[in-house]
């Protein structure tokens, strides 16, 4: 490829199959990577786009198949890893079953969405030329509401933040 002159700067660099610009593009990257491009000097990439595919099914409750759940998987760096990837999603089918297929190797957060039904997310590692096979049960979700009443906070008027962090079982923020 060439892509001629471009000005001085950092640019980003993305491959997909879809268009830029397509509603449904943001998440598919099978590789993207920011490029500083400096006066003077040329740059040369090597671009290797390498896929797998992801399958596997969701289980409700009680252990029987799921279906019409929500599965999205979102691409993750890695450490020493110099591009990202995105990801996809789609629906289960009545056996529970799901396919994602020619993502871009790497690290996923799978996220299954029941509603009602329930939740689960766990990490994926999508090997290049594999087919990597997941099998995931929702487990039950439940509302957390409160209220936070800032009036009962001494007065600060150099604080004008608060933060509120939710860390689930096993430290993991959420």
């Amino acid at each position: 490829f060439d892509l001629g002159q471009v000005k001085e700067g950092t640019i980003y660099l993305r491959v997909t199959e879809k268009p830029s610009g397509s509603f449904d593009s943001f998440n598919d990257s099978l590789w993207s990577r920011q490029v500083e491009v400096k006066a003077g000097k040329d740059v040369t990439l090597r671009i290797e786009v390498t896929t797998g595919s992801l399958v596997g099914y969701v289980l409700d409750l009680d252990g029987r198949p799921a279906g019409a759940v929500h599965v999205s998987a979102n691409g993750t760096l890695s450490a020493g890893q110099d591009s990202t990837h995105g990801g996809g999603s789609t629906l289960t089918d009545e056996a529970g079953r799901f396919e994602l297929r020619r993502l871009a190797a790497g690290k996923y957060t799978v996220e299954c969405d029941g509603g009602k039904r329930g939740r689960v997310s766990a990490s994926v590692t999508v090997a290049t030329g594999n087919q990597t096979e997941t099998r995931l049960q929702l487990t039950r979700t439940f509302t957390l509401r409160g209220k936070l009443d800032r009036k009962l906070l001494p007065v600060d008027k150099e604080r004008r933040w608060l933060w509120l962090s939710l860390e689930l079982p096993g430290g993991e923020p959420r």
